[in-house]
């Protein structure tokens, strides 16, 4: 996970955002521990008061479930919510892509044709 500390959008807020996408993207699965708040804080080299907020931010979202002298898991979702959560994901990317084509000039059926055209496998898989 990476943190911009430039960024307007506070800290705890980006650990958050980036513990979301570590689910969404099957890094973490219902039921997985995830770091301590002490070990991410030093992991990410912040206050873990910090991590704390943004752990507890989850919780009450239902992201996260904590367990007395267990930690932190990934609530147990179904499968229907994460998949609706992937598809709220793909919602917002969307968004900001045709927002950053439609400034360029791109048109949006260009846009279709190209994500038509693309190759099934990431460029890296197939190095």
């Amino acid at each position: 996970m990476k943190l911009d500390l430039m960024s307007d959008v506070p800290i705890y807020r980006q650990i958050g955002d980036g513990i979301r996408g570590e689910i969404l993207c099957g890094r973490y699965r219902p039921g997985d521990r995830i770091p301590p708040v002490r070990e991410l804080a030093l992991a990410l080299r912040i206050n873990p008061n910090t991590v704390a907020r943004a752990y507890r931010e989850l919780q009450e979202s239902g992201v996260l479930e904590s367990r007395p002298g267990g930690g932190n898991f990934v609530a147990a979702a179904a499968e229907g919510e994460l998949e609706e959560r992937r598809a709220a994901a793909l919602r917002v990317e969307l968004a900001r892509l045709f927002e950053r084509t439609d400034r360029l000039g791109i048109t949006r059926e260009r846009v279709r044709n190209a994500v038509n055209h693309w190759p099934e496998q990431p460029e890296e898989a197939r190095k």
